[in-house]
Parts: C-alpha cells; sequence; structure tokens
C-alpha cells in the first residue's frame, strides 16, 4: 500500500504528530525552560493540546519572532516521489525542524537541549510503522542556522511505503 494522492500525506502529517505529541520527554524539553526540564510533571492531554500542540510542535511551519521563548519543533512534507509505474508515492521525506533559544542549550544533563530534543524525536520515529504504509526511517540532520538568540537544527526522515 502506498500513498495515493497528497490528501494522504496530511493525514499521515497528523499521525506523526500525535506520535510526538505522545513523547512526554520531549514535550518536557520543549516546555519547561529551566536547567532540569527532565525532573518535572508530565503534562496532562488537556494541557498537552492547550499548550504544546501547533505552539510547541507546530504542524503549520511559521515561527516568529514572539514565539522564542521555548524551545519549538516546525514539521514539514519535504517533498514526495511517485513511481514510475503509477501514480503512488513511494517516499515521502519529512522535515523537523528544531529551534532551540540559546539561553536553554545547555540544562542539568550531560546532553545539550538540541541534541536532547532531537534524540526524542529520533525516539518517536525511526523504523515506527505510520498508518500502515510503511516505516518512517532517518534522524539525519544538519545546521540550517544559528542567530544570537536561536539555533535551528534540520532532521530528515522518509516515510518509505510498502510494496
Amino acid at each position: 500500500m502506498a500513498v495515493r494522492n497528497c490528501a494522504e500525506i496530511g493525514e499521515n502529517l497528523q499521525i506523526i504528530i500525535t506520535r510526538l505529541m505522545a513523547n512526554d520527554n520531549l514535550v518536557k524539553l520543549l516546555y519547561y525552560t529551566d536547567k532540569d526540564p527532565l525532573s518535572k510533571n508530565n503534562l496532562s492531554s488537556n494541557d498537552k493540546i492547550t499548550y504544546i500542540f501547533d505552539k510547541l510542535i507546530k504542524i503549520t511551519p511559521k515561527i516568529t519572532e514572539k514565539e522564542t521563548a521555548n524551545s519549538i519543533i516546525s514539521i514539514k512534507v519535504k517533498d514526495g516521489v511517485k513511481t514510475s509505474g503509477n501514480d503512488e508515492f513511494r517516499n515521502i521525506k519529512i522535515s523537523i525542524e528544531t529551534f532551540v533559544p540559546l539561553e536553554q542549550f545547555c540544562f542539568k544533563s550531560s546532553n545539550l537541549r538540541p541534541f536532547a530534543i532531537m534524540g526524542e524525536i529520533q525516539n518517536s520515529l525511526d523504523e515506527k510503522t505510520i498508518n500502515g504504509l510503511g516505516k518512517m526511517r532517518g534522524g539525519d540532520f544538519s545546521l540550517e542556522f544559528i542567530t544570537e538568540d536561536v539555533i535551528c537544527y534540520e532532521q530528515t526522515f522518509s516515510l518509505v511505503t510498502y510494496d
């Protein structure tokens, strides 16, 4: 089964968002801005909808200046490649940008916040089956930019459909 048209891509993107929102460590790394975010309580499902969905885990790929108080991840579909024999998509590339305020770069851990966030994203998505279509694979990353206030890394994953 493959992705037959672009409408199905949006449905699968919603599933990816749900999977990321279910990762409590990822949510804590994004929501709590202090040096020890992983020691805090997990957010409730209602709090995740109110404070996290499309605010800190963004499905709408737009980040404004006033949103830089917390770390934010933004998910976007980078591209899709059709098979040569029909109109189904075989490989969908998903890009996840991780924005971290430089003042929150270090936290109470042997890790650094952007890499802890990207590790949790990788734990949530890499080798996971999405909607019976296929497996997410990847986690490759690159530095996108650094400003005086924020650093941004981009991770890429592919949704490889089954034969």
